[in-house]
């Protein structure tokens, strides 16, 4: 199964939380480039994907100090660490039923090398 980074920020509405998966955040960024916007609030950044109708979203969730100033992040640095942190990954009502797929897909293109 494929999936296709997407710029389009419109595809994410009405996505929502159906996982998470471990990824080292330098290495996502290597991978696909820096992250959309996220909501500079609880979401520093985000990744868009595709495959079909089926939408997936990778982003951090409440990491940074965006949404809490005693976060050990700021979202500048959150995206160069060099270590796994857990990210959410989201999707629309379509994607439920691939979820295994697209972390295999996650776990295969990221490298998960420090």
């Amino acid at each position: 199964m494929e999936f296709f980074l997407s710029s389009n920020n419109n595809i994410t509405c009405g996505t929502f939380y159906q996982g998470e998966i471990d990824l080292i955040p330098k290495n996502v960024v290597k991978t696909f480039g820096k992250p959309n916007m996220g909501d500079d609030y609880k979401v520093s950044g985000e990744y868009a994907f595709v495959n079909g109708n089926k939408v997936f979203t990778l982003y951090d969730w409440k990491w940074t100090t965006l949404y809490d100033k005693r976060n050990p992040f700021t979202p500048k640095g959150l995206w160069m660490l060099d270590k796994p942190l857990r990210f959410n990954i989201g999707g629309n009502k379509r994607s439920a039923e691939h979820l295994s797929k697209f972390k295999l897909y996650l776990n295969s293109t990221v490298d998960s090398k420090c």
